[in-house]
């Protein structure tokens, strides 16, 4: 029996379209090599959704927007549903998407809602991470330390670089609080770049968040769970952000 394919979902109604485009492009090719069927669903600015049967490697280069390499499609109980009629059945979603309403628990309540099982974390913990505001509080309460700042939002007004200011040494990184984590995100080093990267920050988010620079090593850890819930965690990986 043929094995059902993976959907791979990119774009969608995001201010980093173009950064899922790129995951996408990075994703599906891996899977190719893999072995492993796939669909590759692209959401477009709107939220419609199409199948693309274009090159995938290219779909960060405009492959993904050429309409002859678009079918149009929607999901449905336990899969998606193509222009023609026919319903393909889906082993999973494995969301290759960034931001604002992909990443906001939105989406996973969706699939979840469609009995189509997807990868990450579930509608209920998304919709708390992706407010950083609000994921600061919740590990404070359970005792995990975090960077300090504040969240202020645009009603704070020119009042905003004062509280910040006097709050955070310089250079203070600024990025909205409810929205991923390239868009609108950016660092200042003294006023005239703090009122910048506020501007930058609320076209994306009302709510933004400002935090201290530390100088340190990053260490990222995934954590996974088995189809009965049990945890388990990744080997620690360092990031290094160096030219080379």
């Amino acid at each position: 029996m043929a094995r059902q394919p993976l959907g791979v979902l990119f774009g969608g109604k995001s201010n980093e379209y173009e950064v899922s485009l790129l995951s996408a492009a990075a994703v599906i090719p891996e899977l190719d090599r893999a072995g492993i069927p796939r669909l590759a669903l692209r959401a477009d600015r709107d939220g419609r959704l199409f199948l693309f049967t274009g090159d995938a490697a290219a779909i960060a280069a405009g492959a993904a927007e050429e309409p002859a390499a678009l079918v149009p499609a929607s999901f449905t109980r336990g899969g998606v549903r193509l222009q023609n009629g026919e319903t393909v059945p889906l082993s999973g979603v494995l969301p290759a998407v960034h931001g604002g309403m992909t990443e906001d628990g939105r989406l996973q309540g969706m699939l979840a809602w469609l009995a189509i099982p997807y990868a990450g974390s579930g509608a209920e913990a998304c919709a708390v991470t992706m407010n950083k505001a609000l994921t600061k509080t919740v590990l404070s309460s359970v005792g995990i330390p975090t960077a300090g700042g504040l969240a202020l939002s645009v009603e704070d007004g020119a009042d905003a670089i004062r509280r910040v200011e006097g709050t955070l040494p310089y250079p203070v990184f600024v990025k909205p609080a409810r929205s991923g984590s390239s868009v609108g995100a950016g660092i200042a080093r003294d006023r005239t770049e703090l009122q910048a990267r506020i501007a930058d920050a609320t076209a994306t988010d009302r709510l933004v968040l400002f935090e201290p620079r530390i100088v340190g090593r990053e260490i990222e850890v995934g954590v996974l769970s088995d189809e009965n819930g049990r945890p388990a965690a990744t080997p620690p990986g360092e990031l290094f952000y160096d030219a080379g």
